[in-house]
């Protein structure tokens, strides 16, 4: 029988490869007779080569490559942990203070303390929202009102330190800047707004629910005046505003518990009055004494007030008559004619 080409081809190439990558121990124990056997034994042998090579490739291309780092999945807490906050990220009102305002003075620089119920010492100017203290507020509001005025043209008229424009506005420019501000979403302004609807001064029409509608935007942005005045409104429910009891306690708490001596005493006549909640003369005595501790001269006279009659406390005419004098030495007038009594 006589043997095929093709098959001799692949015998002697499988014993090339034998002779260059398997082992000598391995090669020195193959059988070396020729016919039919010698081919069976050879191409057994070609077979155990091929998988010897592939073993021995893929072990070098092994050794050879840089292990991967092992891919890690965040866990829930850390991939809300690397998600930046919104309190992480800084913002407008962030960037000038905690209440929305700029720490120091426009004008002289000086530090402000915090704006709070009881803080007059930041006052704004309408041209661009600078913040000067009452010290310079002051001394610049006299420079304009003596300013000489010939024709419009002002002389001597002190300009804006911040936006450099002039503070010499009428009333209807004034309330034109102020509005454009809380359009523009400015809390000052949307308050100092509310201020002025309420009020009726300052060319502007008295319209309570308008003042609601600006004192609701000012607090929703955290702005720390407005939660007393907006519960106020709700309170009263003054025109084109309903009474929301619940609503109005919701609002109030927060802001007296953080030391907002207006909201401490709307607090303390909603549970006088039961508005909303079960009557407590004992929670009301407790929150007007916050306030008129503050040196609040309305919670001091309403403090008085309970006193006098014995409403939640021991009637005491002595301590009533004490309370009415700190709040009548304010100028509170209901208390100046009490604290005679």
């Amino acid at each position: 029988m006589s043997e095929d080409p093709t098959l001799a081809a692949a015998a002697a190439a499988a014993e090339e490869t034998l002779a260059s990558e398997l082992p000598s121990e391995l090669l020195s124990e193959l059988p070396s007779e020729s016919g039919f056997g010698g081919f069976a034994v050879l191409l057994v042998a070609f077979v155990l080569a091929i998988l010897f090579l592939q073993r021995s490739r893929k072990k070098r291309s092994t050794d050879s490559a840089a292990p991967e780092p092992a891919k890690r999945t965040p866990t829930k807490g850390a991939a809300k942990a690397a998600t930046p906050t919104k309190a992480a990220t800084p913002s407008a009102a962030a960037a000038d203070g905690a209440d929305g305002d700029p720490s120091c003075c426009a004008m002289c620089a000086t530090e402000m303390p915090q704006l709070t119920w009881r803080n007059s010492e930041r006052q704004r100017l309408f041209c661009c929202g600078a913040s000067l203290c009452k010290g310079c507020f002051d001394e610049t509001a006299q420079k304009v009102a003596s300013s000489a005025v010939d024709d419009g043209t002002a002389e001597d008229v002190p300009s804006c330190p911040q936006c450099s424009g002039s503070l010499l506005m009428s009333d209807s420019v004034q309330m034109e800047k102020l509005r454009e501000h809380a359009e523009a979403g400015k809390a000052w302004a949307q308050y100092e707004l509310g201020s002025r609807c309420e009020s009726g001064n300052q060319g502007v029409t008295q319209e309570l629910a308008d003042a609601a509608y600006w004192y609701e935007l000012a607090n929703e942005q955290g702005y720390p005046l407005a939660p007393a005045s907006l519960g106020a409104c709700l309170l009263i429910g003054w025109e084109g505003t309903e009474k929301d009891y619940a609503r109005a306690k919701k609002v109030l708490q927060p802001a007296a518990k953080k030391g907002d001596a207006r909201a401490q005493r709307f607090l303390a006549q909603i549970f006088d009055g039961g508005l909303g909640v079960p009557p407590s003369q004992s929670d009301s005595i407790l929150w007007l004494e916050r306030a008129a501790e503050q040196g609040f001269a309305q919670g001091q006279a309403d403090l008085g007030y309970m006193f006098e009659h014995g409403r939640g406390v021991t009637r005491s005419v002595k301590t009533a008559r004490k309370w009415y004098k700190l709040a009548a030495d304010q100028g509170e007038r209901n208390a100046q004619v009490c604290a005679v009594c």
